[in-house]
């Protein structure tokens, strides 16, 4: 149902948004070309984060365990993030031990914190703070930000693929894999992914020893 809904919906919008303008050129505006623009990469990241987390379920046979530096790991992701974070007017708040090193696949490692700062990133309240944390003990990496909008009974669906809570994921740029693949790498790795929600509607998600 929710890959159906992700794939026809933008798919109808393009195909009604460019029948209108075949049958009126005159009419069309650059509002429809830049919204026909957005729905093609919504369906091609949509695609993409499939095809991706397909791929991710029978990564342990290719992992290259090595001693990963977490710090300037995080730092680099968090980096990637810095517009988004400007534009919703977010701070990051990184607690990371500058000595943090984990014995792990660098790639995988890389792609688990790279979604979960994402995920923080796009559905934390704009104005709020979003608290990134990583150490060489367990748990070895996590990310909290305010989600008033979740529930406790929301948690288990947090990791189910293209799962979107409306009021808490209302973008419909977005596709709700990212948790999912990020899951999917943990697990890979030999770790584990939980997600915990405090009575002040703090989520945060760890990667952690527990399975």
């Amino acid at each position: 149902g929710y890959l159906a809904h992700e794939l026809r919906t933008p798919l109808a919008a393009i195909r009604s948004t460019s029948e209108v303008a075949l049958k009126w050129p005159e009419q069309a505006s650059p509002e429809d070309h830049a919204g026909i623009a957005r729905l093609a990469a919504r369906l091609q990241q949509t695609v993409d984060g499939l095809l991706l987390l397909a791929r991710s379920e029978t990564l342990s046979a290719e992992i290259v365990r090595e001693a990963v530096a977490l710090r300037p790991l995080v730092e680099e992701c968090a980096a990637l993030h810095a517009e988004r974070v400007r534009e919703r007017d977010l701070t990051l708040t990184p607690q990371l031990d500058d000595n943090a090193v984990l014995h792990t696949d660098a790639r995988l490692l890389r792609m688990i914190v790279h979604n979960l700062i994402a995920n923080a990133v796009e559905y934390a309240p704009i104005h709020s703070d979003v608290i990134i944390a990583g150490r060489s003990t367990d748990p070895f990496f996590a990310v909290s930000n305010a989600a008033p909008a979740l529930t406790a009974e929301d948690l288990p669906r947090l990791f189910e693929r293209l799962w979107r809570k409306d009021a808490a994921r209302s973008d419909d740029a977005h596709a709700g894999l990212g948790l999912s693949l990020a899951r999917n790498c943990a697990k890979a790795l030999g770790f584990g992914l939980i997600a915990e929600l405090n009575s002040r509607g703090l989520l945060c998600v760890s990667l952690t020893d527990e399975k």
